[in-house]
């Protein structure tokens, strides 16, 4: 007997998240696109010049101060002096730039068919933790490794309480490659990666527990987008969302079944939708982030389990 979720609650909540990814991404493309025109090329010349400008100036002014060599003046004008137009100041004004941080994903497990639910307070706190480097152009690579563990009543419909209970793991690692294309109030990021996954659920019972586990490694793809809606010298606030989906291959295990692998797929979806505050110091930025997330992880002879929940981001930018 397996727990089972309203599949019209199930629905509505899948069908907000895609109608979320789309609007996002239709209105983050549109000034992409914008952003590969003309103007766009003449506007980022006048910043090359500007910036240009701003060093002459610096030169000039190294040649009348008086004591020390001109890199030193240099060092201490050019800050106040040479523009930075960018959305990631600290990022996008040096030539590659290092993120990381940790992520707290606060799930509630549920099985996607079978007879039985899960208490309604069931769930679980899991860490994501995350470091990865980007370029000045756009490319980046990118690691992140994320696990979590709940354990809730079983109880039926119809009949109430049972004594049955249901133990829920999973944990999953990426390794990631992407392209960040930025433009004037944010960023599409898309990539792809390997990735490894494993889900186990035990079903306990008074004297008896049944386990069942899959594990596998493959490939996935993801994308994110960011549209900040307010930005001042210090601050930004942004929209974001983002999507993923890994095909991973490996063994399925039962405790019925002791020392028999079977082959079997494991395939993790993802969707998030959230809002970012960014605050820009000297030499590094604080990032905070807060989402509504949804995972469905579909096994290979197992039931499909589904994680939803909210994600805190805390991260630093340096």
């Amino acid at each position: 007997m397996l727990p089972a979720i309203p599949r019209n609650r199930r629905e509505a909540v899948m069908s907000f998240f895609r109608c979320a990814l789309f609007l996002f991404l239709l209105n983050c493309a549109s000034p992409w696109l914008r952003a590969q025109t003309f103007d766009f090329a003449y506007s980022d010349l006048e910043r090359r010049i500007a910036s240009l400008e701003a060093a002459e100036r610096v030169d000039r002014i190294d040649t009348v101060l008086e004591g020390g060599p001109p890199a030193v003046h240099q060092a201490q004008h050019t800050e106040d002096i040479v523009p930075c137009d960018c959305d990631f100041c600290t990022q996008q004004c040096h030539d590659s730039f290092w993120y990381s941080g940790v992520e707290l994903t606060i799930f509630k497990p549920t099985i996607a068919t079978g007879a039985l639910n899960l208490e309604e307070d069931t769930g679980g706190v899991g860490p994501r933790v995350y470091l990865g480097w980007e370029a000045a152009s756009g490319f980046g690579v990118r690691t992140r490794f994320w696990g979590i563990e709940a354990e809730g009543a079983l109880f039926d419909p119809l009949t109430g309480p049972t004594p049955l209970s249901m133990q829920t793991t999973a944990a999953r690692f990426d390794f990631d490659l992407y392209r960040n294309f930025r433009f004037e109030n944010g960023s599409l990021l898309v990539g792809a990666g390997v990735s490894g996954a494993g889900l186990e659920y035990s079903l306990i019972s008074p004297g008896l527990t049944q386990t069942m586990e899959t594990i596998g490694a493959g490939v996935s793809v993801f994308a994110e987008g960011r549209h900040r809606f307010y930005h001042s010298d210090r601050v930004d606030w942004a929209l974001i969302t983002r999507g993923r989906y890994a095909m991973t291959t490996g063994t399925v295990t039962d405790s019925d079944f002791p020392g028999v692998e079977l082959d079997g797929n494991l395939n993790v979806g993802e969707a998030a939708f959230g809002v970012e505050f960014e605050r820009r110091f000297q030499r590094c930025s604080f990032v905070a982030q807060y989402l509504m997330e949804t995972q469905t992880w579909s096994p290979t002879d197992m039931e499909n389990v589904n994680f939803l929940g909210s994600t805190v981001r805390l991260g630093l930018t340096w």
